[in-house]
């Protein structure tokens, strides 16, 4: 099957949906399923349910802690304030932020679409928009914060959390 392009899908009116399956009957249904990068062996399909993306959301309701930052990238999100990330979309951590960003709801802050975010484009990024956090995979990390420290300095000030996920 031929997936349409974008313009297509959101032009075309679609027939409604409806889903009206109880969570009991519903919880163990696929709802996603995405692939690893194969980073620990040839690269297999991960299988999400409905169970396991609600137990992904499910961090948010552990209590906080006095003195202590929640240990969930979610909570150091602010609402309606952007953070950047620069984690792709076919990532598990790219969906999740994805999914998140419209029902926290966040504004998520990504960088251009033809080209892998770099260090020059984070600092770009920063100098433009008063980031409240930054969602970088490690080797960006390292890469924004070793060859671009000096120029990434006087934009971190509103930066109030760095989440860095991922693979090397």
């Amino acid at each position: 099957m031929e997936v349409p392009d974008l313009e297509e899908m959101i032009s075309t009116p679609s027939k409604p949906y409806l889903y009206n399956k109880t969570w009991q009957e519903a919880k163990d249904d696929v709802v996603l399923v995405i692939h690893t990068s194969g980073s620990t062996g040839a690269p297999k399909p991960i299988y999400y349910t409905n169970k396991t993306m609600g137990f992904l959301d499910s961090a948010q309701l552990n209590p906080s802690i006095p003195g202590r930052t929640s240990p969930t990238c979610y909570t150091m999100i602010a609402k309606k304030k952007p953070f950047l990330s620069s984690t792709p979309f076919f990532h598990s951590s790219g969906i999740c932020f994805g999914v998140y960003s419209i029902f926290c709801p966040a504004t998520s802050v990504i960088g251009p679409p033809d080209a892998p975010p770099t260090g020059k484009m984070v600092v770009e990024i920063a100098s433009k928009i008063e980031l409240d956090g930054m969602i970088i995979v490690p080797s960006l990390c390292d890469a924004v914060f070793t060859e671009y420290k000096e120029e990434i300095r006087p934009f971190l000030g509103s930066v109030q959390h760095i989440c860095w996920l991922g693979g090397m």
